[in-house]
């Protein structure tokens, strides 16, 4: 997916060996009745991204519901930071690599 080659682009750059991007997108719909006509309706949707990589060896994660431009910088940086104070001196992440996971429900809001 275009959307995410610029996390996977950037990991490699700052060193980050192995990453794993988890994305997830909920949608949620509610109404208010009143004498059986809607009241009020409301709508939202929330986006949130997990993401893993292996930086000298030790693992990172870090999560966000922040998406925007500056978040590829955000992950990658903090993927680096967390690995850099986990006390493991060794990760052990089979199939790890360049892994993408999305779960984006088909159900927009119908407004």
């Amino acid at each position: 997916n275009m959307k995410f080659d610029n996390y996977f682009l950037k990991a490699k750059e700052k060193g980050i060996k192995e990453l794993e991007l988890s994305y997830s997108k909920d949608y949620s719909l509610s109404f208010s009745f009143f004498r059986g006509e809607v009241e009020s309706y409301s709508t939202s949707t929330l986006s949130s991204l997990s993401a893993r990589g292996t930086y000298n060896n030790k693992a990172g994660y870090v999560n966000t519901e922040k998406i925007d431009r500056s978040t590829v910088d955000f992950v990658v940086d903090k993927i680096i930071e967390n690995a850099s104070v986990n006390n493991s001196s060794s990760v052990n992440l089979p199939g790890f690599k360049q892994t993408l996971v999305v779960d984006v429900p088909t159900f927009p809001p119908p407004l």
